[in-house]
């Protein structure tokens, strides 16, 4: 990674952005996992109101990091695991970790049963679904 301190930056910068734009999230994470080259990254997210497993999600999301990340950074997604917020994995992060549109820095943890070299939460807070805000 070219710089820490703006990809920390430019990270929160498109969390803030597309929770602006399209609503809260549940989890907004950057991983750097242990077994995978130092500049590839993870992006978790989860939220209520993005479907899981969709071609406009990932659109959207990508759409979102285009818009806020440098070039540089661009190339540094690996992967993009769209989570179901009631997620048991997303909950404990919620409960070790509530944070939104901060940022966290977690090193040399174990997160969805993976090691972790470094782990950037930008938001991590429980949210009531849309279904559920509905019943009377």
């Amino acid at each position: 990674m070219k710089s820490r301190k703006k990809f920390t930056k430019n990270l929160v910068a498109t969390e803030q952005d597309l929770s602006d734009r399209h609503g809260d999230f549940s989890l907004f994470a950057a991983c750097f996992r242990e077994d995978t080259m130092r500049d590839i990254w993870d992006l978790v997210v989860s939220a209520p109101w993005l479907p899981q497993d969709t071609m406009d999600s990932y659109t959207l999301i990508m759409d979102g990091v285009r818009r806020n990340m440098a070039k540089d950074e661009m190339f540094d997604l690996h992967a993009l695991p769209i989570l179901e917020p009631d997620d048991s994995r997303i909950q404990e992060i919620q409960e070790d970790y509530e944070v939104e549109h901060g940022l966290v820095e977690l090193i040399l943890c174990q997160l969805f049963d993976m090691d972790m070299e470094r782990v950037y939460i930008v938001t991590a807070k429980r949210r009531e679904s849309p279904k559920a805000a509905e019943v009377v």
